[in-house]
């Protein structure tokens, strides 16, 4: 595929909406293989996330890079899935573990904040989740905001993808610029609200520190702050992928919101020490994580 078919316009109008009319497991292998031409293509990504994984001191960087711009395109390609997917299309593009998390907590009346990451095809865990009748609320970056440079048709791919998901998983959306007693409110109700622990904006202040792949990751402070005002519970939720298909699983948190929050850290490090392709923080790495040592987890030099 040449590289001007990576073009936003013909990238979200022509190529994806075609493998999406194509059965399941054929459109995700030619996705993957899409992944491999924007490998190619994306020099500018390609080179930041592959500085972010040096510096953590990963082994096979290009490997790394392969993969992840294979789950990237795959992730695309989600994104009309989740328009469309029935229960029994998502009993096959989804394994789910975890659910009876939620159920207690319902059952207890309890409000749930889904500590989640930029990890893996992570809009897949809120669909599996509401294929098995869990409304969701979700807090995100807005589609419109500035500090997301991007292309008219790229954002407008991103407002759609966002709208779809919303439209399945039912729950208040709540954007980083809208009120956000909307999102207490529903937590207080005893509703489930997605949250990413490693999401990143200009304007926040990243004040809390965890130790993060042999150095410190720098976290703001809203999920803690959320937590500790609603009394929701923590859990933490993430996708890892099975060839095409993924695996989503829900973990316990400890109960005390300080606890609870260094434990979810903990659990997207081990991850991302697992699979360190599926993070897609790794460009921000400079931003949010403080190596041990000046030049790097090895010390290379910046």
């Amino acid at each position: 595929m040449p590289c001007w078919l990576q073009q936003p316009r013909y990238r979200y109008r022509v190529v994806f909406p075609a493998l999406a009319g194509l059965p399941m497991p054929l459109g995700y292998g030619f996705a993957g293989w899409v992944g491999g031409r924007d490998r190619r293509c994306s020099d500018p990504l390609a080179r930041a996330m592959g500085h972010g994984l040096a510096r953590a001191g990963v082994a096979d960087v290009e490997a790394a890079l392969s993969r992840f711009f294979a789950m990237r395109a795959r992730e695309v390609l989600d994104a009309w899935w989740i328009r469309k997917l029935t229960t029994t299309q998502g009993t096959r593009l989804m394994r789910l573990r975890g659910e009876s998390l939620l159920e207690q907590q319902r059952a207890a009346g309890r409000g749930v904040i889904l500590v989640m990451a930029h990890y893996g095809r992570l809009n897949l865990l809120l669909l599996a989740l509401a294929l098995k009748g869990h409304r969701l609320g979700m807090l995100t970056m807005d589609p419109d905001d500035p500090d997301l440079p991007m292309d008219p048709t790229e954002r407008d791919f991103l407002r759609a993808k966002v709208t779809g998901l919303h439209r399945r998983i039912g729950g208040p959306w709540v954007t980083i610029n809208d009120d956000l007693r909307r999102l207490y409110r529903a937590l207080e109700a005893g509703e489930t609200v997605v949250m990413l622990l490693d999401a990143y904006s200009p304007r926040f202040r990243l004040a809390l520190d965890y130790p993060f792949l042999d150095g410190t990751l720098h976290v703001a402070p809203g999920i803690l702050r959320v937590a500790r005002r609603t009394g929701a519970a923590l859990v933490y939720g993430r996708v890892k992928e099975r060839d095409w298909r993924v695996d989503v699983e829900l973990r316990p948190l400890p109960d005390e919101p300080e606890a609870g929050m260094a434990q979810a850290v903990a659990e997207l490090e081990h991850d991302v020490r697992e699979r360190p392709w599926e993070w897609w923080q790794w460009p921000l790495t400079g931003r949010l994580w403080t190596p041990a040592t000046p030049g790097g987890a090895k010390g290379e030099p910046e």
